[in-house]
């Protein structure tokens, strides 16, 4: 291999940027992380020979550096034992969110190699992880030049974490509902899909529960719409917190949501759908000086683990849900309720 150390200044940097340009390119091209990693360490590795290329990702519930990228004979072994942020040389490098080159011979005797390069991976403020570059040998020793191109390189791998992280977060808003919280009905469609497919390959029952809140128009009539928000709100938590570790819970837009039951069929469903109605019946929402009750009604659909979609299941669900309350509507409205749109005011009407 040619030692990129002996070309002339102007060479070595006409490469370095004709590299720079292509990984850059590459992080236009909206492409994988993945594959935006290793653009990065593929080109340092052409620049900057070595025998270890390490790139580590900021995991910021561990407060922890997770290896992401490990290159080079010894990469590997470096890569086992995953850096803390704040032990060792990385740690203190990262906390003071400022490049490092050592080329110290002495550094050889901590059981590390002969020198290193360590740049902390920052986009727009924010720490996103580092990079490090190791060379082994007697007199192994890193010039100004390969520092700079690792800290340019560093710079794209840094606005790659960044991108990746705004592609999750704008996927997340795209698939929530902005005033609830839960899925919205693109996510909830999209998510029940993978459900089904799940429960086709295991061979088992999946149901729906349509929920319906009753009277939201005369709750915003008579309140406004900061009291109907409230009560929409109120209604999907205790959706979500009384729905099992993997159901899904939805809003389809309006007064109603949709609950996934994974794994559970028809019986089970109707004792669920049961326990919903009652707790939301019993639901007082207080906001903006009124305490009002608001009514629900839920529909139930199961589907057999060898056909069917989620609009399918979605639409029987609904159907069964408006079944169920016309049964609503005509039993005798009791003292205090208006028939006419499920609210009872409570206290501050």
């Amino acid at each position: 291999m040619l030692d990129k150390r002996n070309q002339p200044r102007a060479e070595f940097e006409l490469q370095a940027f004709e590299r720079l340009s292509d990984v850059f390119t590459t992080l236009l091209g909206e492409s994988s992380l993945t594959m935006m990693l290793h653009a990065v360490a593929e080109a340092l590795d052409a620049l900057v020979p070595n025998m270890a290329l390490l790139l580590f990702r900021l995991d910021s519930e561990r407060d922890a550096l997770v290896p992401v990228v490990t290159r080079g004979p010894i990469g590997q072994r470096l890569a086992e034992v995953e850096p803390s942020r704040r032990d060792g040389l990385i740690g203190q490098v990262v906390a003071r969110r400022e490049p490092l080159l050592d080329n110290d011979p002495g550094f050889a005797r901590t059981g590390t190699p002969d020198a290193v390069i360590v740049v902390p991976l920052v986009a727009r403020g924010a720490l996103w992880g580092c990079l490090v570059v190791y060379r082994c040998g007697a007199g192994a020793s890193f010039t100004q030049a390969e520092f700079r191109f690792v800290t340019r390189f560093s710079d794209a791998a840094a606005l790659a974490l960044e991108s990746e992280e705004t592609r999750s977060q704008l996927k997340l808003l795209a698939h929530t509902d902005e005033l609830t919280g839960v899925l919205n009905r693109r996510g909830f469609y999209t998510t029940l899909e993978h459900t089904l497919a799940q429960a086709q390959r295991m061979g088992v029952e999946t149901s729906v529960l349509v929920v319906d809140l009753d009277g939201l128009k005369g709750i915003n009539d008579e309140h406004g719409h900061d009291v109907g928000d409230a009560a929409l709100t109120e209604v999907a938590n205790l959706l979500a917190c009384r729905a099992r570790a993997g159901d899904l819970v939805g809003r389809l837009g309006g007064d109603e949501f949709a609950v996934g039951l994974v794994a559970t069929g028809t019986e089970a469903a109707h004792e669920v759908a049961s326990q919903f109605e009652e707790l939301l019946d019993q639901l007082a929402v207080e906001a903006h000086g009124a305490t009002v009750l608001a009514r629900a009604t839920v529909g139930v659909a199961t589907i057999a683990p060898t056909n069917g979609t989620p609009g399918e299941l979605l639409r029987s669900a609904d159907l069964d849900m408006y079944r169920s309350k016309q049964r609503r509507r005509k039993k005798p409205a009791e003292p205090g309720v208006t028939a006419a749109s499920g609210l009872e005011a409570v206290s501050g009407a």
